[in-house]
């Protein structure tokens, strides 16, 4: 293999490693991500289920309200 096309094998395999450094970085973020969206959609998710809880309480106060 002459000079240049071991310069060329040496910066492919120096972009392949970068390549690849960079969509590990992307995956760890996005995976970070996607973490951070499940845990606020699990919160969001028990407040909407205490504020219908709520609500039911208060239409069964409101009832009894009326019947007295």
């Amino acid at each position: 293999v002459s000079q240049k096309g071991k310069e060329a094998l040496k910066k492919k395999g120096m972009l392949s490693h970068r390549v690849h450094s960079i969509f590990q970085t992307v995956k760890k973020h996005f995976e970070g991500i996607q973490k951070a969206l499940t845990k606020e959609i699990k919160e969001m998710k028990e407040i909407f289920e205490e504020l219908e809880a709520e609500i039911d309480q208060n239409v069964v106060n409101r009832k009894c309200d009326e019947i007295e």
